[in-house]
């Protein structure tokens, strides 16, 4: 509303920046048999966002999303899984096609 309140519908959208390097928005826009919400945000290299979705047909949806862009002494994870012996696929075998009569 006037007064900078979301007003009785819970539908709006803004923007805000408010230093360098630093910034959100978002809006939620439709009715409530089919909407969309969606939300920015960014400050320095950390990057968040959130996207939400209904319709009048059962459909709903939520994504999340949060990136860290520094460094900050990241090592990549060792593998979950263990050396290739294990697994749980019977061994290879090659076995000759059984020698027939040729009849036609």
């Amino acid at each position: 509303g006037s007064d900078g309140s979301y007003g009785g519908d819970n539908y709006f959208q803004y923007i805000n920046v408010p230093a360098h390097k630093t910034f959100e928005w978002g809006y939620r826009r439709g009715n409530p048999d089919h909407n969309r919400e969606e939300y920015l945000s960014q400050k320095d290299h950390t990057f968040k966002a959130k996207l939400k979705w209904h319709d009048g047909y059962a459909g709903h949806g939520e994504h999340y999303y949060d990136y860290n862009h520094g460094d900050a002494g990241y090592k990549a994870p060792k593998p979950a899984y263990g050396h290739p012996g294990l697994h749980s696929e019977v061994q290879e075998q090659y076995v000759e096609a059984p020698v027939a009569d040729a009849r036609i």
